[in-house]
């Protein structure tokens, strides 16, 4: 049997107690039905696996040991930062989850010139809340004990795309080029996924003077979740874990 883990916003010793959040403890002892001496992992985002029994199991405030701590060797060699343009809530929660499953280690929800969905600062902080419970949530599942880095909501043109990445790379289904034609391998690599509408002209001019590639993902024309999933798959057949 799986042991459940869970993610834990605080720091994790070996041999000390933790009381758990009261959100945590209700799904440890009331879902799941953990008794006193059942073990989890917890992990923090520090990139290890801490072992934990519990010691109390108060469905409001459950209280765990800490046994041991392990490297977590889950991270692929590749650096990804997935710069994705902001879709409708359902989608643009599932492109994140999914990118977080397929081992992304940053992510920017942008707004350009097509974008549909537009928020004030009070429903992007809603949004941005939700987006990194799904991402911690999506570690969980996954396995991982990095969290990926999620930046703020960011208008194309307040975006500070100069980016360090070895690699920049504009998913455009009109481009000519595939990820193949990058001669050289990278260690990191930015994507950027337009809207559904497309990347304006202005766009894809500033990408050409930032020296973005312009790569083409086969010849149909995909959803942005969609493309978000593609390329990081793709990429990390290429250059990433999945060789």
């Amino acid at each position: 049997m799986r042991t459940t883990r869970m993610f834990y916003n605080g720091d994790i010793t070996v041999g000390n107690n933790i009381i758990l959040p009261k959100k945590t403890s209700n799904h440890l002892i009331q879902v799941l039905r953990l008794n006193i001496d059942a073990t989890i992992i917890l992990f923090n985002g520090d990139g290890r696996n801490h072992l934990a029994k519990i010691i109390a199991n108060n469905k409001n405030a459950a209280q765990i040991k800490i046994l041991s701590s392990d490297n977590n060797l889950t991270e692929s060699p590749i650096k990804i930062h997935i710069s994705l343009a902001l879709t409708k809530n359902d989608k643009m929660d599932f492109a994140i989850q999914k990118s977080v499953e397929l081992g992304v280690t940053e992510i920017t929800p942008l707004i350009l010139q097509h974008s549909i969905v537009k928020l004030d600062s009070k429903k992007r902080e809603k949004r941005h809340s939700r987006w990194l419970e799904i991402i911690r949530s999506a570690c969980e599942q996954s396995g991982r004990s990095f969290i990926p880095t999620l930046n703020p909501i960011v208008e194309w043109e307040k975006w500070n795309n100069e980016s360090t990445s070895d690699s920049k790379i504009i998913c455009d289904p009109y481009g000519n080029k595939t990820l193949r034609d990058i001669e050289t391998k990278p260690s990191s690599v930015l994507l950027l996924i337009g809207p559904e509408g497309g990347f304006s002209t202005q766009e894809i001019l500033d990408c050409r003077n930032r020296h973005y590639t312009n790569i083409k993902f086969g010849q149909r024309i995909l959803r942005a979740e969609t493309a978000a999933i593609a390329t990081i798959t793709a990429v990390q057949t290429l250059w990433g874990d999945f060789s």
